[in-house]
Order: C-alpha cells, then sequence, then structure tokens
C-alpha cells in the first residue's frame, strides 16, 4: 500500500549546510508548500531511518542540496538513492538537484542537470519555487524552467531557461575536484572504549554504547574501537592509522591526578582506561589530531590542556537547576549557543534543549578553548579550540544517546566535515589547517 502525499518537498542536505537550508526551508513553507524538514520532523526518540523512510514516502519531490559536506553524508546518499525516486514510471515523483557549491558530483549524478545556488540566489529560489509548484499543483503550468521529460522524474530540471532536450541533459558537466587529501574517502575515526576490572565472578570485559559507531557511520565515517592498551609505546602506531579521534562519556576522572581531593559523589573510572585515555589525549594534542570529546570526553579535552573541573554541580552551584535525574534517563535542558561557533553551525540562533546526564562539569577553561555553549544556569556545556592549528571541540552533553535529537546527531556531521575540510593537513606537521 503505497503512503499517501502529504508534502510537496523533502529536502536532504548535510548539517554542514543547515543554516542555509533551515532558511530555504522557512520560504518555501511560506510560500504555501508542505517541506519535509528534519528539524521539523524528527523528535527524541524517534527511530531515524524510519522517520526518513515515512518522509521520502510522503514526499512529492526530493530536493538533493549538494555540496561537499552533503556527498561526505551517508544519511544524503541513503535519500538521494530511494528507489521511490529512481522509479522511472513514477510520474508523480519528481528529483531536484540544487548545487550549492564546487565539489565534484558523483557519476550517478553527473547526468542529472541542476539549479545552481551558487550565483544568483534569488533567481535560483525563483526557478525551485516554480519547479516545486508545478508539481505540487498540475493547474500551473511551468514548461519553461522545468521541462517535462516523459517517464523519467530526474530529468526535468535545468539551470537556466533554455529548452534542453533529454540529450543534452544526460551529457555530463564539468566540474572542478575538491581539494584535501580524504576527498572522496572515508576518515578513519579511533574511539576510546570503557573498561571493567575483573571482579569476584565476572571476568573483565571491554564495552561501548552502540550510539558512538553507529552516528559516525552516519556521519560517513568509519570508527576503530580501542581497547585500553597498557603499553604506551603502542599509541604513535595507532594514530598514525587514524584521522580523527572520538573521546567518549563515562565515569569520574581521577581528580587526584590533577592535584585535587576526591568527593564523595564520584565515581572513579577504571585506572587502566583512564591511564589510557590520558596517554592518547596527550599525543592526539601533541599532534593537532582531529577531537572530538563527549561527556568525560570533553572533561579530559579541557583538563589535559590546563582547565579544571567542578567535582560536583548540585554542591558548587546550588542554584544550578537538575543536570542528572536518577528517574529519568531522557532528562532535558535548555542550551544557550555562542555565535560563529561549531554549535551555531549545527543548532542555528533558536535555544534547544539537550539532554543531561552528569554531575561534574567544566570550571576553568582550558586556555586555547572557548565556551560554545551553556545551560542556562551558567554550567558549560560545549567547548572548541581557538587554535588555528588545531580542531578540537567537546560536549558535556550525548549526541550519540537514544535520547537525543535529530539535530544532536549532526554535531558527528561537523565532526567529519571539519576533518574533511583541512584534508589530513595535520599529518604534514604545518603547524595550520
Amino acid at each position: 500500500m503505497t503512503a499517501p502525499i502529504t508534502y510537496d518537498v523533502f529536502l536532504s542536505h548535510s548539517s554542514v549546510d543547515r543554516p542555509l537550508v533551515r532558511k530555504l526551508a522557512e520560504q518555501l513553507r511560506s510560500d504555501g508548500l508542505q517541506v519535509w524538514f528534519d528539524e521539523w520532523e524528527i523528535q527524541p526518540g524517534d527511530m531515524i531511518p524510519l522517520k526518513i523512510e515515512q518522509g521520502l514516502q510522503q514526499s512529492r519531490i526530493l530536493v538533493l542540496i549538494m555540496s561537499s559536506h552533503a556527498f561526505g553524508s551517508d544519511w544524503v546518499t541513503l535519500e538521494r538513492n530511494t528507489m521511490l525516486f529512481r522509479d522511472s514510471t513514477n510520474k508523480q515523483r519528481r528529483f531536484i538537484p540544487v548545487r550549492l557549491d564546487d565539489a565534484d558530483i558523483p557519476d550517478t549524478l553527473k547526468q542529472f542537470r541542476y539549479i545552481d545556488w551558487r550565483t544568483n540566489r534569488n533567481v535560483a529560489y525563483k526557478k525551485l519555487f516554480e519547479c516545486c509548484r508545478s508539481q505540487a499543483n498540475e493547474q500551473q503550468s511551468s514548461s519553461e524552467q522545468c521541462p517535462t521529460i516523459p517517464y523519467f522524474p530526474y530529468l526535468r530540471i535545468v539551470d537556466s531557461d533554455e529548452n534542453v532536450s533529454e540529450q543534452d541533459v544526460t551529457k555530463p558537466l564539468p566540474h572542478e575536484k575538491l581539494k584535501g587529501s580524504l576527498t572522496g574517502t572515508k576518515p578513519v575515526i579511533g574511539i576510546n572504549i570503557d573498561y571493567r576490572s575483573a571482579r569476584k565472578g565476572s571476568s573483565a570485559y571491554c564495552y561501548i554504547h552502540a550510539g558512538y559507531c553507529n552516528s559516525l557511520v552516519a556521519a560517513g565515517a568509519v570508527p576503530m574501537l580501542l581497547p585500553p592498551m597498557i603499553d604506551r609505546a603502542d599509541l604513535p602506531r595507532v594514530l598514525d592509522m587514524l584521522d580523527g579521534m572520538l573521546f567518549i562519556g563515562g565515569a569520574d576522572l581521577d581528580c587526584r591526578r590533577d592535584g585535587f581531593m576526591l568527593h564523595p559523589s564520584m565515581r572513579i573510572m577504571d585506572h587502566r582506561r583512564e591511564e589510557f585515555d590520558r596517554g592518547l589525549m596527550e599525543l592526539a594534542a601533541e599532534r593537532r589530531m582531529p577531537v572530538m570529546g563527549v561527556g568525560a570526553g570533553m572533561q579530559l579535552l579541557n583538563v589535559s590542556q590546563g582547565g579544571s573541573l567542578s567535582l560536583h554541580v548540585a554542591e558548587n552551584l546550588p542554584k544550578s537547576i537538575p543536570h542528572l535525574d536518577a528517574m529519568d534517563p531522557n532528562h532535558r535542558h535548555s542550551l544557550q549557543i555562542e555565535m560563529d561557533t561549531i554549535m551555531e553551525r549545527v543548532y542555528g540562533e533558536d535555544e534547544i534543549r539537550v539532554n543531561s546526564m552528569h554531575h561534574q562539569a567544566i570550571d576553568d577553561v582550558a586556555p586555547g578553548f572557548k565556551v560554545t555553549a551553556r545551560c542556562p544556569d551558567g554550567v558549560i556545556e560545549a567547548i572548541e579550540s581557538t587554535r588555528g592549528d588545531w580542531f578540537a571541540f567537546g560536549t558535556q552533553f550525548h549526541p550519540e544517546h537514544e535520547s537525543a535529537s535529530c539535530a544532536d546527531l549532526h554535531i558527528f556531521d561537523e565532526f567529519i566535515a571539519g576533518i574533511r575540510e583541512n584534508g589530513g593537513e595535520w599529518r604534514k606537521g604545518t603547524g595550520s589547517f
């Protein structure tokens, strides 16, 4: 049974392009079209692949925002390859590529003409809207800008007002190559994993929340799990194989190693994992390898670079709101974003809500880093490097968790996009990206 059409437009895009796409979605909606935009449709706890599949089935037009970031996203690949829009006999569907930058277009898309967003965006929007409107309302013809080529909805869109034949449309177009050694390949991201020592009646074992791996895969990366190794001499060889590092959350760092006394509320991380994590972070920072930290991973990033921690937020900041609710694993609070930061590129200017499951937080921010998001009570929720030679950032909240929103997950897209943009320059020892 075919799902009813409830949306005129499904917008497929990378999170890095979200600020532009959000404005496009709002403009299309204000002009009377029903738009499927992930931020509006996917809620915390939703099964994202299922929501995407449902959105595609219920949409008349798939608008693919083509950019270097989009071509590196597995979500965009899934959306643009859906069989629903590849059925040449399905005249009720239409595929509209919109070219955002000079990225090399994959071979599977080179045969299709596109709307060019790189020059005059007002003209491009008018063309896009006319194409979407003419499909949504068959009584309004827009044949000059959207020539109907029988039985192949991909070939209906042109990037100029000229008349285009089917033969002309299918000719490949010249495209410039992207810079960077990682173009066209999936970056390999190391992930430290948790460790529990042997106990009476139980063997030692390593473990990790699957959300970290799944989120990296969805962002277009290859995760490599790193168990806590004992010999530090092995670390350089490990990092030689990687394009970036993701440091996961977990129990509390042993503050005695940083000159502080233990707090009664602390649940100390296993010594073997902490020893490995600290050594790995030290070497990654020395190499200026791209780093993303989550929860305890962000705290380690801050402490390793000279910052400090509030060991128990409820005690150190008695007027703070609850940041940990033992009865509610999906506890959330609002987040205030700083402009011109990674967090702003992910979320935009609007206030948002993120999950919260911590009792410690950053106190003093490490030199070379800045705060990029806070809870309204002032607790630091995200930081990023201000050094021109190091792409590194962290979040106190958990974008990999099942309670994360669709927007949260795009933080991983931002991480992979940043790695692709510098193209592995950190390996060359140039001192800058």
